[in-house]
């Protein structure tokens, strides 16, 4: 999973935020995915971002019509 995004670091190292946040649907034991960046503030990809997951939390819970979610940070590390 981790190889099908490849992301433009300094592309997104120029973009006037703190940082990116990639989503997709999950599959499996997962209902979303997403991955990390904030290179503009030093950060090329944060391999687990709380804060980031609690921002899809109401993205995705709306769009799965549920209120409890199984996460995933799809970094190298993972988490």
């Amino acid at each position: 999973m981790i190889g099908c995004l490849r992301p433009d670091i300094d592309g997104l190292a120029r973009l006037p935020v703190r940082g990116v946040i990639v989503t997709a649907r999950g599959t499996g034991d997962w209902d979303c995915v997403s991955r990390f960046f904030a290179p503009s503030v030093g950060v090329r990809e944060d391999p687990v971002t709380g804060s980031a997951h609690c921002s899809l939390a109401p993205y995705w819970s709306e769009r799965l019509g549920r209120r409890e979610l199984r996460a995933w940070q799809a970094s190298a590390r993972g988490g």
